[in-house]
Order: structure tokens, then sequence, then C-alpha cells
């Protein structure tokens, strides 16, 4: 698309406005797709999160109760 378009750009003079247009739509579809990524990564994010902590309890918790079980 990108050839195209700069080859009617350089045939009407106007390759400088159609440069413009080819800028904003790649520039849309990057911000689009970002987007959607981070939409998809968010909820892995928070699960990656959360078996941190529960790790982190874990570790703070089983060795109370070891000691609490050699009573």
């Amino acid at each position: 698309m990108v050839p195209q378009m700069m080859a009617i750009g350089e045939k009407t003079g106007n390759l400088d406005i159609i440069l413009d247009k080819i800028a904003d739509f790649y520039g849309k579809e990057v911000q689009n797709n970002l987007s959607n990524l981070m939409t998809i990564l968010e909820p892995l994010i928070m699960v990656v999160m959360a078996i941190g902590v529960g790790i982190m309890i874990a570790a703070v918790i089983l060795p109370m109760y070891n000691l609490a079980s050699q009573f």
C-alpha cells in the first residue's frame, strides 16, 4: 500500500501530504495494537502478582505453623 500511495503522491506532486496520511494511518494502527496487547496482558500480570504474593505469604506463615506443631 505504501509504495502505491507514494507513487500517486509523486505523480500528483503532493508527496508530503500522502506521507503525512500514511504516518497517521500507521500511527493509529500501532496505537490500536498496543492497546489490545495491554488489554491482554493486564490479567496475566495480575495472576503473576497474585502468585508472587501467595508465595510470600506462605514463606511467612509456614515457619510459624512448623514451630507451633513442634509443641
